[in-house]
């Protein structure tokens, strides 16, 4: 058995529905599946997305953990690929805005993710109760604290259920961001309209843009794409 977590084959029946929108996935159709641990038995158990689907729920993080796609047709195989490649990204402050000296509050669009719902894996709220924890501190976050969220795809939780949000305090997330590709500023955080003015005020202040000159804007995407290079394959 192929043991790479995600796995794409051509239907075998008409019979198997989509995870994501419940339609049947045709004969002969291109799928992509995730392996997860069944509810019914000791073992995995493959849940079969469309294409496009599929990428709304799941972040591969390389070519190479898709198994048997080697075996597909060449057009397939580059449908795959493509669609791996739009959810790749870094959230970097507008390059032209820094050169002109100015305070960036736009996003980079040339080293952001072509899927533009990407920046959705990111998110503040107030907690809904006092029992969720910061992933990077391992305390409490309390009812009606402002957290900030992080989508997890690679978990065995996450994977089962299309993502999993790891939440965080805020000044724990302001310093773990980079290693989530997020230099922007927590006024654009997607959520923080719905916050109060003041909390507003708080989550940008905590959370400021990363104040990068061009070179390291240069540095971080050379060293972003050199990695890719290595992972999309």
């Amino acid at each position: 058995m192929d043991e790479r977590p995600y796995k794409t084959e051509y239907a075998k029946s008409g019979r198997a529905k989509c995870r994501k929108c419940r339609k049947i996935l045709k004969k002969g159709e291109l799928r992509l599946g995730v392996w997860v641990e069944s509810n019914f038995f000791d073992g995995k158990t493959c849940q079969w997305y469309h294409l496009s689907c599929f990428f709304k729920n799941h972040r591969p993080g390389s070519i190479h953990d898709i198994g048997h796609y080697e075996e597909m047709s060449i057009e397939d195989q580059k449908k795959i690929h493509e669609k791996l490649d739009e959810n790749k990204g870094l959230f970097l402050p507008d390059t032209n805005e820094i050169k002109k000296g100015k305070r960036p509050h736009s996003i980079d669009e040339e080293a952001a993710p072509k899927n533009k719902a990407i920046i959705k894996d990111f998110g503040v709220e107030y907690a809904k109760s006092g029992r969720s924890t910061c992933v990077e501190c391992l305390k409490n976050i309390d009812e009606n604290e402002i957290r900030v969220k992080k989508m997890d795809y690679s978990s065995d939780i996450g994977k089962k259920f299309g993502g999993k949000p790891m939440w965080h305090h805020l000044e724990c997330f302001a310093a773990k961001r980079e290693d989530y590709n997020f230099y922007l500023g927590g006024s654009q955080l997607p959520g923080i309209s719905k916050l109060l003015k003041g909390d507003q005020k708080i989550v940008a202040d905590v959370i400021p843009t990363i104040d990068l000159s061009p070179s390291e804007v240069k540095k971080i995407k050379e060293d972003f794409e050199e990695k890719e290079e290595i992972t999309l394959g």
